[in-house]
C-alpha cells in the first residue's frame, strides 16, 4: 500500500490576529541550493552582498547595518565578486563571529537568519539573511548607514528621520494589535 504524500496546507490568515501570529511564529524557510545559485548568478545589488571571507569586521558591521536599514537582504560568505564559489574553511567559526558581531557591535542588535549550505563538491558557504524588522540600526561609530545599489553610505539626516518614522508606524500598528488582542 502506497503512502500519501504530506502536503502542508497554505492557509491564508483570515484575521489580523492570525496574520501576526503567523508572522512572529513561522520559522524562516531554509534556502535551497538552486535558489542560492540563482542569487549568486545575479550578482551584487541593493539586497545582496558577496564576500569571500570574514576578514574586516568593521566593514562587515557597516554592511549589516546598511542592509538592515535599507529593507533587508543577504550577505553570502564564501563567494568572490566574480560569482565563483570558493567556500569557507571553517563555517562554524564564521557563524559564531557573525552572531557575536550582530549582538554586540550593532545597536539595537540584529537577529539574522544564518544558513550553512554545503555543496556536492565539499565547498561550504554561509548566508546571513537580515530583515528590517528592528530598524533603524547604528554601528559602533554611532552612525546610520544605508545601502545604495551595491555600495553603502552614511544616511543623511532626512533619511534617518524616515527610518524612525517607519519605526513609529510599526509601533503604532503593534499597539493596535495588542489592544485588539487584550480586548478578546
Amino acid at each position: 500500500m502506497r503512502r500519501k504524500k504530506f502536503k502542508p496546507s497554505r492557509r491564508e490568515p483570515n484575521s489580523e490576529r492570525s496574520f501576526y501570529e503567523r508572522l512572529f511564529n513561522e520559522e524562516h524557510p531554509r534556502l535551497e541550493h538552486l535558489d542560492l545559485l540563482n542569487l549568486i548568478r545575479g550578482g551584487e545589488d541593493s539586497y545582496l552582498e558577496l564576500k569571500v571571507r570574514l576578514t574586516n569586521n568593521e566593514k562587515i558591521i557597516l554592511e549589516i547595518v546598511a542592509l538592515a536599514n535599507s529593507g533587508g537582504g543577504a550577505i553570502i560568505f564564501g563567494v568572490n565578486d566574480n560569482r565563483y564559489i570558493e567556500g569557507l574553511d571553517d563555517p562554524e567559526q564564521v557563524e559564531d563571529e557573525l552572531k557575536e558581531i550582530c549582538r554586540t557591535q550593532i545597536t539595537p542588535p540584529v537577529w539574522p537568519y544564518i544558513d550553512k549550505v554545503a555543496f556536492d563538491n565539499g565547498k561550504r558557504v554561509i548566508v546571513l539573511d537580515i530583515d528590517e524588522r528592528r530598524a533603524p540600526h547604528y554601528a559602533f561609530d554611532h552612525r546610520y548607514y544605508i545601502r545604495e545599489g551595491s555600495s553603502i553610505r552614511e544616511a543623511k539626516a532626512d533619511e534617518v528621520t524616515k527610518l524612525f518614522a517607519r519605526l513609529n508606524l510599526l509601533i503604532m500598528n503593534l499597539s493596535r494589535f495588542l489592544i485588539l488582542l487584550l480586548s478578546i
